[in-house]
């Protein structure tokens, strides 16, 4: 963790020096890359709070910051010297649900159901002059050519509670449950931003009003890889990027049952080890895109909420 070798490494950058107490990383030009020569002597990444960053950033301290979200654009919007980049984001996030502590596939599935994915991306693009529709895939962006809306089509609170009642749920109080207990689970997120916050709040209604309890798990930015990595959540607001043209890798990455220690069909795993056998792209995202549909409907673990900006001043 602490000794980075760089003969392991391969860049235009090698690196110079790690301090993984400060979480300072700074990276130098590698003499041994063959490559175009990089333009900068040193570059220092250091990870921060997203408002730590921020004010670092309006105090001349860091060179670059992002504000995807209206919170941090507002906070950065008129630094002096400061210039707006933005573009398309090549990203899919959305609510990544863990199968090892939900166990219960009818309530990932009413997850499904009931998550009003509008209301929320409305949220999360209020006031940034952005507006995309509800993508419905993790793998493929909306405008590439073999991209399919993936995403159940029964939606809405009745749908979710007619899902857990199938699945021998009942009424109990303001939520549904069973002989477990209530319908329930928790949102874990990360950092101080009032722009999460508001979504994880706008989760919580939602799925009250399905019937199903949802509480607010907050952690520091910095517990997000150690979080993330040991799967220590039930249901978080994460995506992946970059997203290309070729959905096979992220269909079997994604999909098949060997990512959440066995939790899957053996169908859907026979599908996923199918794709190594295509050589035309254009069937293999075919492919890809029957895996992830029928994943959604039976296993359900990942919920396509947006695309967004990519913005940084």
């Amino acid at each position: 963790l602490d000794t980075i070798n760089n003969d392991y490494l391969s860049g235009p950058y090698k690196v110079d020096n790690w301090d993984s107490a400060q979480k300072v990383l700074t990276v130098v030009p590698n003499e041994n890359w063959w490559g175009e020569k990089p333009l900068l002597d040193r570059i220092t990444f250091r990870q921060m709070e997203a408002s730590a960053a921020r004010a670092a950033f309006r105090n001349g301290e860091i060179d670059a910051v992002a504000a995807n979200s209206l919170t941090a654009y507002n906070d950065i919007d008129g630094t002096s010297g400061a210039e707006p980049r933005r573009g398309q984001k090549l990203y899919a996030g959305g609510l990544v649900i863990n199968p090892e502590r939900l166990t219960d596939t009818a309530l990932r599935r009413a997850i499904f159901a009931a998550i009003d994915r509008k209301a929320i991306a409305a949220v999360r693009f209020n006031g940034l002059n952005w507006t995309e529709e509800v993508p419905g895939s993790m793998m493929l962006m909306p405008f590439a050519t073999d991209y399919r809306d993936n995403y159940p089509t029964e939606t809405g609170a009745e749908a979710a509670k007619k899902i857990l009642a199938d699945a021998g749920y009942s009424q109990n109080g303001d939520y549904l449950a069973n002989s477990s207990g209530n319908a329930k689970f928790a949102i874990t997120t990360f950092g101080d931003d009032p722009v999460s916050s508001a979504t994880a709040q706008t989760i919580v209604q939602q799925m009250k009003a399905a019937g199903i309890e949802c509480t607010i798990d907050n952690q520091p930015d910095a517990n997000f890889s150690t979080v993330i990595g040991n799967k220590e959540y039930d249901v978080t607001f994460s995506g992946y990027g970059i997203l290309g043209e070729d959905a096979s890798g992220s269909a079997e990455y994604f999909y098949h049952s060997a990512t959440y220690n066995g939790i899957g069909t053996d169908e859907i795993d026979a599908m996923c080890e199918r794709l190594r056998t295509i050589e035309s792209m254009e069937e293999r995202n075919a492919l890809s895109n029957e895996i992830e549909k029928k994943h959604m409907a039976e296993v359900a673990t990942m919920i396509p909420i947006i695309n967004g900006p990519e913005i940084w001043f």
